[in-house]
């Protein structure tokens, strides 16, 4: 599966870095990538193109949540312990915010 295509391109260029900052959790998650194992997601919100390829900020979980950029030619050659690599979440809203989408682990372990 492709990382981006037209419309995920569209949403970057209408949501540049610092355009959605004073939102915080509130901020609409213009994609979704992860890896299926779970090591790891990113929630999209706000992006800069960079020599041909997208600088790409929001809220991410690798250990932790935090705020974070990355770019997403980074992502794309990123594979996890089971050599599989990051996909985008296409069932997300349209209007998803990160409060919407963030699970805390005790959240899903019922710690």
């Amino acid at each position: 599966m492709r990382l981006i295509n037209n419309n995920i391109v569209n949403k970057f260029r209408k949501h540049p870095r610092g355009s959605q900052k004073e939102l915080g959790m509130d901020a609409i998650v213009l994609v979704k990538y992860f890896f299926k194992s779970g090591l790891a997601t990113w929630l999209i919100t706000e992006t800069t193109e960079v020599d041909g390829d997208w600088l790409v900020y929001g809220y991410c979980q690798i250990i932790r949540w935090r705020w974070g950029s990355v770019r997403l030619s980074e992502l794309a050659g990123l594979t996890d312990h089971l050599g599989q690599s990051v996909i985008r979440d296409i069932t997300i809203g349209e209007n998803s915010t990160v409060k919407d989408l963030v699970v805390y682990r005790d959240e899903r372990e019922g710690f």
